[in-house]
């Protein structure tokens, strides 16, 4: 999580993403969606330990051959759904330049006003206290247009394939190690399945974007040299990027690869037993965290050029949170199955209160770590005054976490739908917004209250 927060930090000021901002919004919507397939994965194999299909050496391969290959194909598919939404979103919330005297915000460090256009009242109510970024690398007056969404899209199914694939055998792996050395499974995949499933996404989004990015043939114009240009050495990026004719070759061809490899796992999870009542079910809660998810791009694509900090402590006003409510939604989830099943074995663990005060404890030394952290390496200056607002809102988000992965559960497995399918990926969507907004919150106070948390641009 530390290193998580510490690269998404310097994410912020790679080329790829400075000069296509879709990119950015990708970020949060791909790292949900890879952290939701692998939390439905931990959960669903940890539900299968505890009711004893992991103890048949034929059950077991199956489960594992079907899991994997359903992994894969609602990765790819979501993840193409997911670019194109945050390349539209990119569309639909472009900077339009205005006259020098307008009423509208003016960039920092730009002596040309801009304004965004924004739709909904809702959005409209946020977007008045949000920041206008610097300016972006593109060329004046240029609009995102097919290369970049062949890099949007390329970046999103390739990141999502090979996380899968690495994310899904380690939790396999994982899910089996906790069942050889009888520990609890609920306890130990879902933290992992989050943490480390953002850090391997996000560094396969970089490397990927990047690779992609510079063989799109997309040009590039230098940052200028003025001497209101306060552009650091290390952001003063020159053309290097081949000449605008030509043709984005890796990208499209990784791209159609992938469309086409979606007809094979497709049928791969037919043949197998575990997957093929599988592949119509789960998709729904997929595309609602999706959806809600691309909320929480916005905020970060909005506020990380603000506040000091921002993409640093919002993977763990996210993280966190969203870990310990996937515990206790997968340890629900396990405890409904298992009396189902049979009514008279109640797993050990406790009540729910004892299990979610357990839980909330928990966070606050990992937090207080995290912190201690950043801090000693010099990674980011902490206020005191900050650094008190920003554990009690912690908490705040703690709680709710904590509260909707109970009622949520439960009133998924009323209905019918495994909550292990369904309650993961919503919850973890609605944390991921709720916990940025509430950062957003905790900058606003601690600004108000006379700390220095602003980046300051001249």
């Amino acid at each position: 999580m530390m290193f998580t927060g510490a690269l998404l930090q310097r994410v912020t000021h790679w080329k790829p993403m400075r000069a296509v901002d879709e990119l950015f919004i990708l970020i949060p919507m791909l790292n949900n969606l890879k952290g939701n397939l692998e939390l439905v994965l931990s959960a669903r194999l940890a539900t299968a330990s505890h009711i004893g299909v992991l103890d048949r050496r034929a059950s077991r391969r199956t489960l594992i051959a079907g899991s994997l290959s359903l992994l894969q194909l609602q990765a790819l598919c979501v993840s193409a759904l997911a670019a194109t939404v945050s390349f539209l979103l990119g569309l639909a919330l472009p900077d339009t330049a205005v006259a020098g005297g307008s009423t509208g915000e003016k960039v920092a460090g730009d002596g040309k006003g801009t304004r965004r256009w924004h739709t909904g009242k809702v959005i409209r109510e946020l977007v008045k206290q949000a920041p206008h970024k610097a300016p972006k690398i593109k060329g004046e007056g240029t609009r995102s247009g097919w290369r970049e969404f062949i890099v949007v899209l390329a970046t999103a199914m390739s990141s999502a394939c090979l996380s899968g694939l690495i994310l899904g055998s380690f939790m396999c792996s994982i899910i089996l190690l906790c069942r050889r050395f009888k520990l609890d499974p609920d306890n130990i995949a879902p933290p992992i399945a989050s943490c480390l499933g953002d850090l391997v996404t996000l560094t396969l989004t970089a490397l990927t974007s990047t690779l992609f990015f510079y063989t799109s043939g997309r040009p590039v114009p230098a940052a200028p040299s003025t001497p209101q240009n306060t552009t650091s050495a290390f952001l003063r990026i020159r053309d290097t990027s081949p000449a605008p004719g030509h043709f984005p070759f890796l990208p499209f061809l990784a791209t159609v690869g992938l469309i086409v490899l979606i007809p094979f796992v497709f049928q791969l999870c037919r043949h197998l037993t575990f997957s093929r009542p599988l592949i119509r079910d789960g998709w729904s809660p997929l595309v609602a965290a999706m959806v809600i998810e691309s909320g929480t791009g916005l905020v970060l694509d909005w506020y990380v050029g603000k506040y000091r900090g921002f993409g640093m402590l919002a993977v763990v006003m996210t993280s966190l949170p969203g870990s310990v409510g996937a515990v206790f939604v997968s340890r629900l989830s396990t405890e409904l199955h298992q009396s189902e099943n049979n009514p008279s074995n109640k797993p050990p663990g406790g009540s729910p209160k004892l299990v979610s005060f357990t839980l909330f404890a928990v966070g606050f030394p990992v937090l207080l770590s995290y912190l201690l952290f950043v801090w000693g390496a010099g990674w980011l200056p902490l206020p005191v005054g900050f650094v008190g607002l920003f554990v009690a809102i912690f908490g705040v988000t703690v709680v709710v976490a904590l509260a909707l992965a109970y009622y949520l559960t439960h009133l998924f497995w009323r209905y019918g739908f495994d909550p292990d399918a369904y309650c993961l990926p919503v919850h973890s969507a609605v944390v991921d917004l709720i916990g940025q907004l509430f950062l957003v919150a905790c900058y606003e106070l601690a600004s108000l209250l006379g700390n220095d948390v602003k980046i300051r641009v001249t």
